[in-house]
């Protein structure tokens, strides 16, 4: 089974995203590095859930990270779809 892997989504001043360090984890889980280029802000949290068994939906763990950094979206790619989603009361 493949890893996961993650980046910080980060946001330009001109309005473009760009990402943080790309890190991989196990097959279950990665800790994404809450960093972002000079200039840029945090928009968001990318993140995979390889192999046949996973879905572009977050688990309570990836809604715990996206609260914690204070991250506005966050987007999951399964084997077969890529999915973002913005959290209740995030701007």
């Amino acid at each position: 089974m493949a890893n996961e892997i993650g980046f910080s989504l980060c946001k330009l001043p001109n309005g473009r995203l760009t990402h943080g360090p790309i890190a991989t984890g196990t097959p279950t889980s990665v800790g994404i590095p809450v960093q972002c280029p000079s200039g840029s802000t945090l928009y968001g949290l990318f993140h995979t859930h390889p192999g046949s068994m996973g879905v572009p939906y977050p688990s309570q763990q990836d809604i715990k990270s996206q609260r914690l950094t204070g991250a506005k979206i966050s987007c999951i790619q399964s084997d077969k779809a890529l999915k973002c989603f913005k959290l209740k009361g995030a701007r």
